[in-house]
């Protein structure tokens, strides 16, 4: 499939190949329901080359002394590949400006209701109702 060019973004991350593949976004998207994709910098900044009207929103931790925790609970790796992940991850940090909203997770039931509250506005920006105000505008 990547031979074929039918990835809209792949990836090679920590030994193991990652993608979306373009059919799979083709048959998520509809004008009803919104499609939720996990990626990496590097996938987000080739999903928005492909579409730009999609949202973007950048999931960080509080501060990286709690992503290394995070890391650490939840993985059993050695030191050194913490050491590899939080310095990958102060790269993509930079990356910030991808993106068209930040979430910080430093609680749950709060970052859930900003997420929420983004997808919401987005979901009602003007370029979202175009056709429903020129058609109320037409009518009489």
């Amino acid at each position: 499939m990547i031979d074929a060019g039918q990835f809209v973004e792949w990836a090679k991350v920590h030994g193991n190949y990652y993608g979306t593949s373009y059919g799979e976004v083709e048959s998520k998207s509809n004008g009803d329901s919104y499609l939720l994709l996990d990626l990496d910098v590097q996938g987000a900044g080739n999903m928005k080359q492909e579409y730009p009207e999609a949202l973007y929103v950048f999931v960080l931790p509080p501060d990286l002394r709690e992503l290394e925790k995070r890391l650490v609970g939840r993985e059993k790796v050695k030191d050194e590949n913490i050491r590899m992940r939080l310095e990958i991850a102060r790269e993509e940090i930079a990356q910030y400006s991808l993106y068209d909203y930040v979430v910080i997770n430093d609680d749950l039931t709060r970052s859930y209701t900003v997420l929420e509250s983004i997808i919401i506005a987005f979901q009602n920006r003007v370029s979202n109702h175009r056709q429903f105000i020129d058609k109320m505008l037409r009518s009489e």
